[in-house]
């Protein structure tokens, strides 16, 4: 006969991993199919908030955020606010202590705060990019070419180790 304790282990493991499997699932559904709804909130809010410029997530030009993006700031605030939540649990569970103290501090305010900044941060650099890749492709001139294009191929050609 099986300990409760083996039972409780495997059923939290089994709903811990139905929820993680559902996730991109939920998020998919929900929120990548809603793009448009979610770009011109995006849009608004950091308009509204008065956020630098180069701060912004959402770029002005079309499609505002790539669909891989989207779900993958959406799973970086999910896994933000499990973090969140697994340290308020162990907040209202544990006895109290210094240690709790700091183990709850760390998982509620200082892991979901670095997340966020950090997804945040490599965001603002996707979408920097991506407006690069729209200025260059709009500056190309159609007479003369693709010279980069055209440099990359006798390089590759020559067997250039800068390929």
């Amino acid at each position: 006969m099986p300990s409760t304790d083996s039972i409780t282990y495997f059923v939290v493991k089994f709903i811990f991993l139905s929820l993680v499997a559902c996730v991109p699932l939920l998020i998919d559904r929900h929120i990548v199919r809603r793009r448009d709804e979610v770009i011109t909130w995006g849009r608004r809010a950091q308009s509204r908030l008065n956020i630098p410029r180069c701060l912004h997530v959402f770029t002005e030009a079309e499609p505002g955020m790539l669909d891989i993006h989207m779900r993958f700031a959406a799973e970086t605030l999910f896994n933000a606010g499990l973090c969140f939540s697994i340290g308020l649990l162990v907040f209202v569970l544990e006895p109290a202590g210094r240690t709790r103290i700091w183990l709850c501090f760390l998982m509620m305010v200082f892991v979901p705060v670095s997340v966020i900044l950090g997804e945040w941060l490599l965001l603002i650099f996707r979408r920097r990019r991506s407006e690069k890749k729209i200025v260059s492709c709009e500056k190309v001139n159609h007479a003369e070419g693709y010279p980069g294009v055209e440099r990359m191929i006798l390089q590759a050609a020559r067997g250039s180790a800068y390929f």
